[in-house]
């Protein structure tokens, strides 16, 4: 009985998140269509004889919105924001370019939430003071000074 129970509450609260995740997140136009949970499907299994298990495996997937996460830096190699053994791929964007033209961008021109689209893309800024945990570190994100912004691109949550 009581497992019973608790299936269905789980069941109740995994529905919500799913349903506050399509209806509330910020889905930018390079995002694909959010499903309902009534349109999952069960994965397609095709055989496949050069994979190890001779089957490829397509599931579907939900889509939860998208948050600024790969940061824009100019060279990869001069940044020390983190330590180079917690990167990893995806985590930076090398693009010297990008991050003059988003230096560059007037004041006025980025919203309340300091976030900007370029391109069809969008961006977010912050500075030391915008960040909730400040604690320094070899796990903890380095900030070089109070004032230079830093730049991350919005990428989609599955």
């Amino acid at each position: 009985m009581k497992s019973k129970v608790m299936r269905n509450m789980t069941s109740l609260f995994l529905t919500a998140v799913m349903c506050a995740g399509m209806l509330g997140g910020a889905v930018n136009a390079q995002e694909p269509a959010l499903l309902s949970a009534s349109n999952l499907n069960n994965p397609v299994i095709v055989e496949e004889p050069d994979m190890i298990a001779d089957q490829k495996v397509t599931w579907d997937c939900v889509w939860f919105g998208s948050y600024p996460q790969a940061e824009i830096v100019p060279s990869e190699e001069n940044f020390t924001a983190l330590d180079k053994r917690l990167i990893r791929s995806g985590d930076l964007i090398e693009d010297s370019n990008l991050y003059d033209e988003l230096q560059n961008i007037d004041v006025y021109d980025w919203d309340d939430n300091n976030d900007i689209e370029v391109n069809g893309n969008k961006y977010r800024r912050m500075k030391r003071k915008d960040a909730l945990n400040l604690t320094g570190g070899p796990h903890y994100y380095n900030w070089t000074d109070d004032e230079t912004y830093h730049y991350f691109k919005y990428e989609p949550i599955k």
